[in-house]
């Protein structure tokens, strides 16, 4: 009777335990890279968590408001997150995070901003006032804006922030706006998807170069981000990534050296 006694008890432990180990806590990875270009975030979260769940318990939450960033952050302090690396540099004044990996796209991590104008708008009315629309961070925004002192009149430019690049360079398109903050990258990309609208658009100057979205976590955070530095370092080599890779206009994620640290300062 007591040797039957004890068998349960030993079972009745082991299921205990088996349950507990079950019940794996999901790490979230939050993405929030405007100059990517993706329009549909039910697509990337389908796509991208379906490759991840391979490798464990993780899901990818695409978040479209960067105010959305902060509230997570105070809220939750274990967490990992995909993001624009202008973004990271206005987040790190209020919240300490550490940069791991980075896209690269063609061997280059970095890309440019351009300011780019609708050519029949006519460049020397910009002085005057206009209407710029950009993904970027208002601080950003205006400090780039610095740059051309002889082109825009910051005193007399409305900013608009909109969700991503392509819908920057639609406001020009449309006449919502006169003058974009963009990548290089999301014209080029406008030029393959409409040739003649982006043939309609002028540069008036290249900023500074700048990192493409970057991996990073908060400091205090707990999570095992190794195992998935792991992941992502093969995905350039794993043909069921490929897809992933081509949505999110990178061709594999790279290692942050020290020096590229220093371009988020």
């Amino acid at each position: 009777m007591q040797h039957r006694l004890r068998l349960v008890f030993i079972c009745g432990i082991l299921l205990i335990l088996s349950s507990y180990l079950c019940k794996a806590e999901t790490t979230t990875i939050y993405f929030y890279a405007p100059e990517t270009n993706i329009n549909n975030f039910v697509v990337l979260k389908n796509m991208f968590t379906q490759y991840v769940l391979q490798f464990g318990d993780y899901i990818v939450q695409p978040i479209n408001d960067p105010m959305i960033i902060k509230q997570t952050m105070r809220d939750n302090h274990s967490w990992i997150m995909i993001i624009s690396s202008t973004i990271y540099k206005k987040i790190t004044q209020d919240i300490p995070l550490t940069p791991l990996m980075v896209m690269s796209k063609d061997d280059s991590i970095l890309m440019k901003d351009i300011i780019v104008y609708k050519k029949n708008s006519g460049k020397e009315k910009l002085l005057n006032g206009c209407v710029l629309a950009s993904s970027r961070p208002k601080g950003y925004i205006d400090q780039a804006l610095t740059s051309f002192p002889n082109e825009i009149n910051r005193n007399k430019t409305k900013i608009v922030i909109v969700p991503r690049d392509m819908d920057a360079l639609m406001s020009i398109v449309l006449d919502v706006a006169q003058v974009a903050l963009v990548s290089e990258d999301s014209l080029l990309k406008l030029s393959k998807l409409n040739a003649t609208q982006e043939q309609n658009i002028a540069r008036i100057n290249a900023g500074k170069k700048m990192l493409r979205p970057i991996l990073a976590v908060s400091k205090q955070s707990p999570i095992n981000y190794q195992r998935l530095v792991s992941i992502f370092q093969s995905m350039d080599t794993d043909p069921k990534a490929q897809p992933l890779c081509q949505l999110l206009g990178m061709t594999k994620w790279q290692n942050l050296s020290n020096d590229d640290k220093k371009l988020l300062d």
